[in-house]
Protein backbone atom coordinates (compact mmCIF):
# COMPACT_ATOMS: atom_id res chain seq x y z
CA UNK A 1 0.00 0.00 0.00
CA UNK A 2 1.07 3.40 -0.89
CA UNK A 3 1.43 6.24 1.44
CA UNK A 4 0.41 9.39 0.41
CA UNK A 5 2.19 12.40 -0.13
CA UNK A 6 0.99 16.09 0.92
CA UNK A 7 2.01 18.90 -0.37
CA UNK A 8 2.92 22.18 2.37
CA UNK A 9 1.48 25.37 1.52
CA UNK A 10 3.85 28.54 1.15
CA UNK A 11 4.03 29.96 4.64
CA UNK A 12 4.10 26.04 5.92
CA UNK A 13 7.33 25.53 3.81
CA UNK A 14 8.98 28.28 4.72
CA UNK A 15 8.61 27.25 8.87
CA UNK A 16 10.15 23.97 8.36
CA UNK A 17 13.51 23.72 9.14
CA UNK A 18 15.43 24.16 6.62
CA UNK A 19 12.79 26.15 4.73
CA UNK A 20 14.75 29.66 3.56
CA UNK A 21 12.86 32.69 5.01
CA UNK A 22 10.71 35.06 2.95
CA UNK A 23 12.95 37.72 3.70
CA UNK A 24 16.26 36.42 2.42
CA UNK A 25 14.61 34.55 -0.93
CA UNK A 26 13.57 38.19 -1.69
CA UNK A 27 16.65 39.31 -0.82
CA UNK A 28 18.05 36.91 -3.66
CA UNK A 29 15.53 37.58 -5.90
CA UNK A 30 16.68 41.39 -5.76
CA UNK A 31 20.58 40.22 -5.81
CA UNK A 32 19.83 38.64 -9.44
CA UNK A 33 17.31 41.05 -10.79
CA UNK A 34 19.97 43.65 -10.14
CA UNK A 35 22.64 41.92 -12.28
CA UNK A 36 24.46 39.78 -9.31
CA UNK A 37 24.54 36.26 -8.15
CA UNK A 38 24.35 34.46 -4.84
CA UNK A 39 27.28 32.10 -3.65
CA UNK A 40 27.54 29.98 0.15
CA UNK A 41 24.32 30.25 1.03
CA UNK A 42 24.41 27.64 3.51
CA UNK A 43 28.18 26.50 2.72
CA UNK A 44 31.18 27.85 2.63
CA UNK A 45 34.29 29.57 4.69
CA UNK A 46 32.62 31.19 6.73
CA UNK A 47 33.07 31.67 11.22
CA UNK A 48 31.57 29.31 13.46
CA UNK A 49 28.51 31.48 14.91
CA UNK A 50 27.52 32.71 10.90
CA UNK A 51 23.84 32.85 10.15
CA UNK A 52 25.01 30.79 7.47
CA UNK A 53 25.30 27.58 8.93
CA UNK A 54 21.39 28.08 10.12
CA UNK A 55 20.54 28.96 6.55
CA UNK A 56 20.06 32.54 7.01
CA UNK A 57 22.44 34.41 5.39
CA UNK A 58 23.70 34.52 1.63
CA UNK A 59 26.59 35.91 -0.02
CA UNK A 60 25.94 38.71 -3.17
CA UNK A 61 28.59 38.70 -5.77
CA UNK A 62 28.32 41.19 -8.96
CA UNK A 63 30.29 44.84 -10.37
CA UNK A 64 31.07 46.89 -7.60
CA UNK A 65 28.44 49.26 -8.77
CA UNK A 66 26.00 46.26 -8.44
CA UNK A 67 27.44 45.34 -4.25
CA UNK A 68 27.06 49.01 -3.73
CA UNK A 69 23.28 49.58 -4.88
CA UNK A 70 22.45 46.20 -3.29
CA UNK A 71 23.65 47.05 -0.14
CA UNK A 72 22.48 50.56 -0.12
CA UNK A 73 19.08 48.57 -0.63
CA UNK A 74 19.85 45.58 1.80
CA UNK A 75 19.95 48.86 4.56
CA UNK A 76 16.29 49.86 4.65
CA UNK A 77 15.73 46.01 4.81
CA UNK A 78 16.11 45.48 8.48
CA UNK A 79 18.88 42.80 8.18
CA UNK A 80 20.01 40.82 11.44
CA UNK A 81 23.16 41.23 9.54
CA UNK A 82 24.97 43.10 6.72
CA UNK A 83 28.36 43.31 5.69
CA UNK A 84 30.33 45.17 2.50
CA UNK A 85 34.07 46.62 2.68
CA UNK A 86 33.98 49.02 5.68
CA UNK A 87 30.41 48.72 6.89
CA UNK A 88 29.18 45.87 9.21
CA UNK A 89 25.96 45.99 10.95
CA UNK A 90 24.75 43.63 13.59
CA UNK A 91 20.83 44.15 14.59
CA UNK A 92 21.07 47.65 13.35
CA UNK A 93 24.00 48.23 15.18
CA UNK A 94 27.22 49.61 13.96
CA UNK A 95 29.96 47.07 13.90
CA UNK A 96 34.00 47.53 12.74
CA UNK A 97 34.66 45.84 9.69
CA UNK A 98 34.94 42.16 8.71
CA UNK A 99 37.98 40.80 7.25
CA UNK A 100 37.56 39.31 3.55
CA UNK A 101 34.08 41.16 2.63
CA UNK A 102 35.65 43.52 -0.20
CA UNK A 103 34.32 41.28 -3.41
CA UNK A 104 30.94 40.23 -1.90
CA UNK A 105 27.86 41.65 0.43
CA UNK A 106 27.10 39.42 3.43
CA UNK A 107 23.44 39.61 3.80
CA UNK A 108 21.32 37.68 6.69
CA UNK A 109 17.96 38.06 8.16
Amino acid sequence: METPIETLDDDLLTSVHGGMNQKLFSAMQKAVGMGGNISHAVEGPHYPSSFHWVGRAIDVHGSPEMRRSFTNWAKGTNPAELAYQNYHTVHGQRRGAVPGHNDHVHLAY
